[in-house]
C-alpha cells in the first residue's frame, strides 16, 4: 500500500519531534504493508509554513537513514497546503510541492469555516492548470458534514477527496465514521491515507481501514490505497 498523506518528517511541523520517532513511524508503516509514503507537511498554515527546500532536504535525509537501517520504505516529497487564493501562482513559481513531486496532484486543506464559492473557483483554476486538487480529510470538516452537497459541487469543479483511515474505523467518533462510510459507498472517497502524526496517537496504519473498505467494496477497495492513477505506476501494474 501507499500512504499519500503523512506528517512523518522530524521537527518540521506538528508531526514527530525527532528522527527516533520518525523511524518508529516508518517501522510501523513497513509492518503494516506500506511500501511508499508521501511526506506532506503543512504549507501556508501558521505556524508551519514549511518551505519546499526544507521538505526536500528532510526527505533526502530520511531516505538515506532508511537505507542505512535496511527499512524497505521510500519517502516522497509533498505537502498539505492550507487553502489560499495564492496557491495557483505559487505553484506556477515552483514554490509549493505537488504530491510526490509529479506536478499532477496537489493537497488542499480547508479551513473549518469557509466560503464555498471561492473554494470552488480555486478548484476550477487549478484544474484548468492541469493540476488535480485533492481535498484532504473532508469527512472531518464540520461544514462539509452539515452540507454534504459540497462534495458534489467540488467534484464537478475538478476535485478529488482523500479520507483518513481512522475516520473509517471510528477513531474520530461515530458521526465522522458514518459520514465517511457514506462517502465510500457514494463514490466520494477517492483515496484513503493515514494522515499520520506520531507512532502513538495517529500512526501510519492503513490495514484496518482497508479491511473495512474491502467489506464494502470488495477487491475494488485496494485501489483507494494506491495513490492517484499514474503517480506510482508500479503499484498498479
Amino acid at each position: 500500500m501507499i500512504d499519500i498523506h503523512t506528517h512523518i518528517l522530524p521537527g518540521i511541523d506538528d508531526g514527530p519531534e525527532d528522527m527516533a520517532e520518525t523511524l518508529a513511524m516508518c517501522r510501523i508503516a513497513v509492518e503494516d504493508g506500506i511500501t511508499d509514503v508521501i511526506a506532506t507537511p503543512h504549507m501556508l498554515k501558521a505556524p508551519y509554513d514549511v518551505s519546499r527546500a526544507a521538505v526536500l532536504e528532510k526527505v533526502a535525509e530520511l531516505n538515506a537513514r532508511l537505507a542505512a537501517e535496511g527499512l524497505p520504505l521510500t519517502i516522497h516529497a509533498g505537502a498539505e497546503i492550507f487553502i489560499s487564493p495564492e496557491i495557483p501562482g505559487l505553484l506556477r513559481e515552483g514554490r509549493l510541492l505537488t504530491l510526490a513531486g509529479r506536478g499532477t496532484h496537489v493537497f488542499l486543506e480547508l479551513t473549518e469555516i469557509f466560503l464555498s464559492d471561492p473554494v470552488e473557483a480555486l478548484i476550477r483554476e487549478l484544474a484548468e492548470d492541469v493540476v488535480t486538487p485533492v481535498i484532504s480529510h473532508p469527512e472531518r470538516n464540520a461544514m462539509i458534514q452539515k452540507a454534504p452537497d459540497l462534495l458534489g459541487r467540488f467534484r464537478e469543479a475538478g476535485a478529488l477527496f482523500q479520507v483518513t483511515a481512522m475516520s473509517l474505523t471510528g477513531g474520530f467518533g461515530a458521526e465522522t465514521k458514518k459520514f465517511t462510510l457514506a462517502m465510500l459507498t457514494d463514490g466520494f472517497a477517492d483515496f484513503i491515507a493515514s494522515d499520520a502524526h506520531s507512532a502513538r496517537w495517529r500512526p501510519p496504519v492503513l490495514s484496518k481501514a482497508r479491511r473495512v473498505a474491502e467489506g464494502i467494496l470488495g477487491p475494488r477497495a485496494l485501489s483507494l490505497f494506491m495513490g492517484p492513477e499514474g503517480l506510482f505506476p508500479r503499484a498498479r501494474a
